[in-house]
This record gives C-alpha cells, sequence and structure tokens, in this order.
C-alpha cells in the first residue's frame, strides 16, 4: 500500500476502503477537511521568539472516521534519506550549525483521536507512526503510548503557541 510511486491522497484513497465509513478528503476547506496546527509534546522551539507548532495536519491525505478519528498519511517519494535540521541550544534557540540525520520511512500516518477538538498534542490525542522500508509499522511516541496505555499516565506539557515554558 506505501508505494512511493503513489501521492498521500493515492494511499489515503486505498486505505479508506478497508476502513467502515471512511471519509477521504477531497477539498481543502471543508468541514473535517481544514489544515489545523498541532503541537508538540511540550515546547521546544522558537521561531521568531515564540513557540512553534510541530507541524500541520494537512487535509491531503486525511480520512475522517465517523467515530471522529482523523488519519492523515503521509507519503514519501523515497524511504531512506538523509535530512538536515538547525541544531538548537538547550533553551530551544537556532545555534547556527546544522545538525544531519538519516531517516527509514516511506510514509507516515498520523491519528487524531479525537479530530479537530483541542489539545491537538503530539502524546495526547495526536500519535504519529511510520511506515518503514521493511514495511513495519514504528510508532514515533512509543514511550508515550506505552505510558498511558499500561500505567493509565498521560505525559505531556500544556502550553498554548508563544508561551514561555
Amino acid at each position: 500500500m506505501f508505494d512511493t510511486s503513489k501521492t498521500s491522497a493515492q494511499v489515503a484513497n486505498e486505505l479508506a476502503t478497508v476502513l467502515d465509513g471512511a471519509t477521504v478528503c477531497k477539498t481543502r476547506g471543508v468541514k473535517y477537511c481544514a489544515t489545523y496546527s498541532v503541537k508538540e509534546n511540550s515546547p521546544s522551539y522558537k521561531v521568531n521568539g515564540v513557540y512553534a507548532q510541530a507541524y500541520a495536519m494537512s487535509w491531503d491525505g486525511r480520512i475522517y472516521l465517523k467515530n471522529g478519528l482523523i488519519l492523515t498519511v503521509t507519503q514519501y517519494d523515497s524511504c531512506k534519506k538523509t535530512l538536515s535540521a538547525p541544531e538548537r541550544d538547550e533553551n530551544g534557540y537556532e545555534t547556527g550549525d546544522t545538525i544531519t540525520y538519516k531517516v527509514d520511512r516511506c510514509a507516515q500516518i498520523a491519528v487524531d483521536t479525537n479530530g479537530e477538538n483541542l489539545p491537538n498534542q503530539i502524546g495526547v490525542d495526536i500519535m504519529r507512526y511510520n511506515i518503514n522500508s521493511e514495511g513495519k509499522l514504528v510508532c514515533l511516541e512509543q514511550d508515550l503510548l506505552n505510558n498511558a496505555l499500561l500505567y493509565d499516565k498521560v505525559e505531556y506539557t500544556r502550553y498554548n503557541f508563544g508561551d514561555e515554558p
């Protein structure tokens, strides 16, 4: 299913066929298909002096289920690649250096358990899963998920964009 020659929308359409009552977003901005911001598990870095969003839940590749759950599929054009990002100090500010790292992800699925309702925060109502080149599903927030499921303990920092920690 997670073929690197496919688009996110194509994979979402294929996945939706095996999910009961699934609707795939076809148009940006209509009900359940608006892009919305997602917060990190805790404040992590600043852009122009305010804490930035982790990423945006895009409407492209989004599947809405009748129980309110939203899946967003991001299909990548290759699985193994080297990425770079600005290095950040302990306060989250860019140091001016760049770090590089290798990733193995053919696709990513973000699961928002309560749809567009708040808090829209990783590890609280949003979990992300990568599908690697071996076809394995890897939870990016595995420790947070284990704590929630095994110990009934949700770990996160409440904050708003722009708040100080």
